[in-house]
Formats: structure tokens, C-alpha cells, sequence
């Protein structure tokens, strides 16, 4: 499944180097610029955040059920680290970090807070029974394509989150 990452990350290198990078490992990476994070996370509710120290507690607070990781400041220390998991951050990378590394740790987050898979999604008189590959409306069975069926399913199973116009050009089913 792809994941949305919201990226927030002042420095332009380290934001391009990045964004490169997570686009290639799959993820669907949305930037933002300090001020625009907090909006941008409040609105689009990533799977993830990915923001400097400076702004990351302040979005902890206000967007405070997406995980957030810290990119940490070089000269970072043990107070640091401590107060930002005080503030609801889920983990802290100080720099310079390893890519390969901040990879696992976005993929641990990620594994921590998924919500399990279900093989029944009810949604208004929409139902899907995955282990059947079964769709319903109004009790009335509804004949999909593989692909139609995939995407419903995606969209489903998280009927409450706004796919925008970026997330639906890019968005791939993924193989079940």
C-alpha cells in the first residue's frame, strides 16, 4: 500500500534529496515549506510527517494522530530527543542521518500505527468482504474489475481522508 508522507523540511537540498529518494521507495510525498506543514497535515492527513525540529511539536499538537518524525539538528542532544517525544513526536534522526536509516525507521512508524487489515469494510450501504472479493450496495451484489475493485477498496477502508488531485494521478493499486 502507498504511503503518504508529508514532507516539511526548510533546507531545499535536503528536501529534494529526500523527496527523490522516499518517491523512489514508493511513498507519495507531499512537500511543504515551514508555515504551509500545519495546513497542508490539518487538511490531507498523511500517513506521516517528516519535519524539522523547530516545527515538529508544534504539529504534534495540533495534528496529534499522524506520527511525526523529527529531523533532527546537528548539534541535537539528549534534551532534545527527550522533549520532543515529550511532545508527541514518535522518533527523532538527528543529522546527519543515514537515508537507509531513516528509511527503516519510516517503515517501523509506519508498521506501529497501521490500523490491522480488515477483511469486511462497511461503509454507508457499501459493503466489501475482501476474503470473498464481494462487493455489495443495498445488499445488491456489484460485479468490479480488478482494478475498479482494488481502488474501491483503497478508498473505503479510509473513507474519512481526502485524496487530492496529486494523489489521484499518482496513485497505483497496489498488488494484493
Amino acid at each position: 500500500m502507498t504511503s503518504a508522507l508529508l514532507l516539511a523540511e526548510p533546507e531545499s537540498a535536503t528536501r529534494g534529496f529526500l523527496e527523490r529518494h522516499l518517491r523512489q521507495d514508493g511513498f507519495e510525498v507531499l512537500e511543504a515549506v515551514d508555515g504551509e506543514a500545519l495546513e497542508l497535515a490539518e487538511l490531507s492527513r498523511p500517513d506521516l510527517v517528516l519535519a524539522c525540529d523547530s516545527l515538529a511539536l508544534e504539529l504534534c499538537r495540533r495534528v496529534s494522530d499522524v506520527p511525526v518524525i523529527v529531523l533532527g539538528r546537528p548539534d541535537s542532544d539528549a534534551v532534545d530527543r527527550v522533549r520532543a517525544f515529550a511532545g508527541g513526536c514518535d522518533d527523532y534522526v538527528a543529522r546527519p542521518f543515514h537515508y537507509d536509516e531513516l528509511l527503516a525507521r519510516i517503515r517501523a512508524v509506519l508498521r506501529r500505527v497501521a490500523p490491522p487489515e480488515r477483511d469486511y469494510i462497511g461503509v454507508g450501504e457499501l459493503e466489501i468482504d475482501r476474503a470473498a472479493r464481494r462487493v455489495l450496495v443495498a445488499g445488491v451484489p456489484v460485479v468490479l474489475a480488478a482494478k475498479e475493485y482494488d481502488l474501491l477498496v483503497k478508498l473505503a477502508g479510509d473513507p474519512t481522508r481526502v485524496f487530492t488531485k496529486e494523489k489521484r494521478t499518482s496513485y497505483r493499486v497496489p498488488p494484493l
